[in-house]
């Protein structure tokens, strides 16, 4: 904790990722992952589907953290635990134990900040899987380029596969991508009832058999690949199967920078501590009039307090909180409380008050009888 103390940004442990989905990390730091069913639909659709992560297990119920480096710059994650040879692009070794590296990188985007750069809900892009690059390009302030696999890759990138085909591949890029990162995306036809496992650089999707228990109907594979020392090179393991690779589409973004954004970054109130309904309070500065953004994924109960007065909190970016701002100093407060709290807690509290009247009743019901 003393190396990871930046309550402002997040921490992600890619180690064992599946295992410590649900593990948070001491000094009340955040995290992206989560597995559970009663996580934001919401958050879920914008973790998998806008940014490209990838679905590398039967469910798309877990959100497991990974090397995607546009999603770990978007959602603050300045802290990774990793393996000395699975540290992410941007991120630098600052403590060492075992085989393990806390790895730091502080030039992502804080939990919330202020900014006239804000992509509201209405005007997000609203491709299919195929185009999530463009939405992940507007969010993170850089642009998609199209590639043309062909012109991009010495060899082809494999479309078929059956049990007499080879189910490893090294694709060749004919340019090192320095900086940049290569988004690919990709349907699957699949001929028999086998999941399909396809792994690029580390980066594993799955599509789970015909007979899971929960299927995750993961047809089509994303992944946003990039390396620290450049992208050069693609290496591809394909699990056994009957099955197609159509509809490629291959983009590359540049690489963002949280200084290139030119924000607002708030400070925290003094001994100010996030809890389980305090999430935020502290100072921001806007430059000129925008919006005060967070990546506090959406929902129902947040209550805002902006010097003092109720605001609104509306959805932004897709999937997350966020409110309009005047230019000029501001005192800000966000806190949580879960819709219909207060009507459970009173039944709850008037429950016992009945559990307890009854108990009364039946012990004095049993000392008139024994006397």
């Amino acid at each position: 904790t003393m190396f990871a103390s930046e309550p402002l940004y997040r921490f992600d442990y890619l180690s064992n990722n599946y295992v410590n989905s649900n593990v948070l990390p001491d000094g009340g730091l955040n995290k992206t992952a989560m597995y559970s069913s009663v996580t934001s639909s919401t958050y879920g659709k914008f973790y998998y589907d806008t940014m490209g992560n990838p679905i590398s297990i039967r469910n798309r119920v877990v959100l497991m953290p990974n090397q995607n480096s546009l999603f770990n710059y978007f959602m603050g994650v300045r802290y990774v635990l990793t393996g000395e040879q699975q540290v992410p692009y941007g991120y630098e070794p600052i403590f060492r134990r075992n085989g393990y590296v806390l790895a730091e990188n502080p030039d992502v985007l804080p939990m919330c900040y202020g900014t006239d750069k804000v992509l509201l809900q209405e005007k997000a892009e609203r491709g299919g899987i195929s185009e999530f690059p463009k939405t992940l390009a507007q969010l993170c302030g850089v642009s998609a380029e199209a590639q043309n696999p062909e012109e991009l890759f010495e060899e082809a990138f494999p479309t078929v596969y059956d049990e007499s085909v080879q189910g490893k591949h090294t694709l060749h890029l004919k340019e090192t991508l320095k900086d940049k990162v290569l988004a690919i995306s990709f349907h699957i036809d699949r001929k028999d009832d086998r999941q399909v496992l396809i792994n690029i650089n580390g980066m594993v999707n799955n599509l789970s058999s015909w007979y899971a228990p929960y299927p995750n109907e993961n047809y089509d594979f994303t992944y946003v690949l990039s390396d620290s020392a450049g992208l050069s090179e693609l290496e591809i393991a394909m699990s056994r199967g009957r099955y197609n690779i159509e509809d490629i589409k291959v983009y590359t973004l540049d690489i963002p920078t949280a200084e290139a954004q030119d924000i607002a970054v708030p400070t925290l109130a003094e001994d100010f501590q996030a809890n389980g309904s305090d999430i935020f309070q502290g100072i921001v500065t806007m430059k000129q009039d925008g919006y005060f953004v967070t990546s506090y994924p959406y929902k129902k109960g947040f209550q805002i307090l902006v010097d003092g007065k109720a605001q609104k909190a509306e959805k932004v970016n897709t999937a997350f909180v966020g409110f309009p701002l005047e230019k000029g100093k501001h005192s800000i407060q966000i806190s949580y409380k879960a819709p219909g709290f207060a009507a459970g807690a009173a039944l709850s509290a008037a429950a016992m008050a009945m559990l307890l009247l009854s108990q009364i009743i039946v012990f004095l019901r049993k000392r008139k009888r024994e006397k």
